[in-house]
Parts: C-alpha cells; sequence; structure tokens
C-alpha cells in the first residue's frame, strides 16, 4: 500500500482545523494532538500543523488543558522558527503570554507578549 499524500494528510488536517465546535475538538483532543504533532515534525506538513495548532487554542483554554495547551503552543512556537514562519511564531508567542499572565505568571506573560510583538515588527 502506498503512503498518503502530502496533500492528503493536509486535507485531513485541514478538516479539523476548519472546525468550529469547541466540544468535539476538545473530545478529540488526545488524537488531534498526535495528529498535530506528528505534522509539526515533518516541514512538509508545517503549514497544517500550525492551522491544527491554531483551532486546539481556543479548545484547550476554554477546557483548562493547561500542560496541553501549553505543550501544543510550544510546539507551535518551534514549527513556526524552524520554517521561518514569523506571523506564526508571533502568533504563538502571544498565546503563550497570554496564558503565563491568566495563570498568574505577569513577568514571563510579558516577556513572552514583547517576543511576540518583536516578531510581529
Amino acid at each position: 500500500m502506498n503512503a498518503p499524500t502530502p496533500t492528503y494528510v493536509d486535507d485531513r488536517l485541514a478538516h479539523w482545523a476548519e472546525r468550529d465546535d469547541p466540544a468535539l475538538v476538545l473530545e478529540e483532543s488526545a488524537t488531534l494532538i498526535g495528529l498535530f504533532r506528528w505534522a509539526a515534525e515533518r516541514d512538509e506538513h508545517a503549514g497544517a500543523a500550525l492551522r491544527l495548532a491554531r483551532a486546539l487554542d481556543r479548545p484547550l483554554a476554554i477546557g483548562r488543558r493547561w500542560g496541553s495547551w501549553e505543550r501544543v503552543l510550544e510546539t507551535a512556537r518551534e514549527t513556526a522558527a524552524r520554517t521561518g514562519d514569523l506571523r506564526e511564531e508571533g502568533w504563538a508567542l502571544h498565546q503563550l503570554g497570554t496564558r503565563a499572565y491568566a495563570l498568574g505568571d505577569a513577568a514571563e506573560g510579558v516577556a513572552l507578549l514583547e517576543a511576540a510583538l518583536d516578531r510581529r515588527e
């Protein structure tokens, strides 16, 4: 059996990235995080991985999955940095800063938000 093409895989990832159902995304989060991590490790799927990270962001925050939320954002930041995507790196840093600030670490939150601004400029 032939391996799926990058386009096929990206289409499947896009299906989840485009979902506007936080409850469903949260329900399937373990599987989606696994897919996200798999895609994030492969440059040919980095764009789809970053779109999936954005889809996971809100449900993980709403669901108070603090550790999973942080790991997804950190992996997204690393993937964006590795592939030179400053826009997505800025987004991930912004979300990490927001998370840190919301969880009571104002100094870390401000530092991450300033790093996000730096990437975005």
